[in-house]
């Protein structure tokens, strides 16, 4: 493609027309394949595309998710950073629902998260709430990363029992569900990350007319409950070598200074194992015969 202009010129001229929602489809595909060219121009861009973003509206946040899905179906690299740009336009398209806004914009978190996905944290919360959607399309595509971040990285949930105790109170029972699955998850990693919801899980198990959820809710309970304190071991003491040497010395003291016949009455005539040692250290004579 021959540009007119210098790429500089051309790209402030594109996102001006992205701000004032001027922008037409052509000139989304013109940005794309001029960042395609120009990769050093692409931090530039997502800069531009975060500020669209945070001061656009819907529509504006709609052209600035179309350009990074199409970015990324032609393999122009995408930063980090654009995950900022997305969570942020999701927040503006939940508020009025706009359905094709959030499915694009899973869909390049979905991208964004099988290259970087240490930067998917600040996006935790924000598919945690496609989880209420009404929409089935969002919920399974919300699910789809969460469940995977589970795996791959369970400390990006750590703090979020309250967002998870949102979607069990929510209305959808598919969310419900999807919300018990993911703490049953959880568990099985570290469950205490979500052991604040326990009460309203175990109130889903017993009580929700929905057979799934009760279900869900009843696997997530088991790697819920706190494991069982092992019983403590019965401590059985032993008295060393010395100790039996000092106690039948003082037995033989003792047998010294009373009669013969109230020592033996010290002796229990059935412990076969005292009778041995006392014979084995020559005091036999304290040992009363039956």
């Amino acid at each position: 493609m021959i540009w007119s202009q210098d790429p500089q010129k051309e790209l402030q001229n594109i996102f001006k027309k992205m701000e004032t929602g001027r922008v037409k489809e052509a000139n989304l595909d013109s940005l794309v394949q001029l960042l395609g060219k120009q990769p050093s121009m692409i931090p530039e861009a997502i800069k531009m595309l975060t500020g669209l973003a945070q001061n656009g509206d819907i529509r504006v946040c709609s052209s600035v998710i179309t350009t990074l899905n199409r970015a990324a179906e032609k393999k122009v690299r995408i930063p980090a950073e654009s995950v900022n740009v997305v969570v942020c336009c999701m927040q503006k398209g939940k508020q009025g629902f706009h359905e094709d806004l959030m499915l694009d914009a899973i869909e390049i978190l979905l991208k964004i998260y099988q290259e970087y996905p240490e930067r998917m944290s600040i996006a935790v919360p924000e598919l945690l709430a496609c989880l209420e959607s009404i929409s089935p399309k969002i919920r399974n595509k919300a699910y789809l990363i969460l469940d995977s971040l589970v795996v791959t990285r369970t400390e990006f949930f750590l703090g979020r029992s309250k967002e998870l105790i949102r979607v069990l109170n929510s209305l959808s029972v598919d969310a419900r569900i999807y919300g018990c699955s993911l703490i049953k998850n959880i568990s099985i990693k570290n469950p205490v990350f979500v052991m604040d919801t326990y009460c309203v899980v175990e109130d889903l198990r017993l009580n929700h007319p929905d057979s799934r959820l009760r279900s869900e809710a009843g696997y997530a309970i088991e790697k819920l409950k706190p494991k069982e304190q092992p019983a403590k071991p019965v401590v059985v003491k032993v008295e060393t070598t010395k100790q039996v040497k000092d106690n039948a010395s003082d037995m033989d003291l003792i047998a010294q200074e009373k009669p013969l016949y109230e020592c033996t009455n010290l002796v229990i005539p059935e412990d076969a194992d005292l009778k041995t040692m006392l014979e084995t250290m020559g005091l036999k004579h304290l040992i009363k015969k039956k």
